[in-house]
């Protein structure tokens, strides 16, 4: 009978040990973002707004380095305290109607997901629009990953 008791309260700690708590609180979270029209009233950023790239994107993390690689009508003193810029550019194959964005949180991974989704119509203008996003400062080492999603 000891014995039995002693395998059940070994596998029971075993049990307890294993389960870390990472497992019960780290999930996909879908985390709140904003643009730069939104928060600094800027204009038609996909045509308004430029940076040398070509269907890629960068992230930038201070006032001189969007002063230097962004050009366009809306260069505002942007609060990089808080926020980092994730932006790039996109050729499209057909018009565009909109952009959507989903910031996804993988934090097992220590990934954070940019889902882009261009919302299209069926003109035959092609362009290559800027797309952006102010996220919340990265933590330490983590990694952005922008998706492209055309709908």
């Amino acid at each position: 009978m000891i014995y039995h008791k002693s395998i059940f309260y070994s596998i029971l700690f075993f049990l307890i040990v294993s389960c870390s708590d990472d497992d019960k609180v780290c999930k996909y979270n879908l985390i709140d973002t904003i643009s730069l029209e939104e928060q600094y009233r800027c204009s038609n950023t996909k045509f308004n707004m430029d940076i040398d790239l070509s269907n890629e994107f960068k992230v930038i993390t201070n006032q001189s380095d969007f002063d230097q690689q962004v050009s366009g009508d809306c260069q505002p003193e942007i609060d990089f305290e808080t926020y980092d810029l994730v932006i790039g550019k996109a050729e499209l194959p057909s018009g565009n109607d909109s952009i959507d964005y989903q910031y996804i949180d993988n934090c097992k991974a220590n990934t954070f997901v940019l889902k882009i989704t261009f919302i299209q119509n069926e003109t035959f203008i092609a362009p290559n629009l800027t797309y952006h996003q102010l996220v919340p400062k990265l933590r330490g080492n983590a990694l952005i990953d922008v998706q492209i999603v055309l709908d």
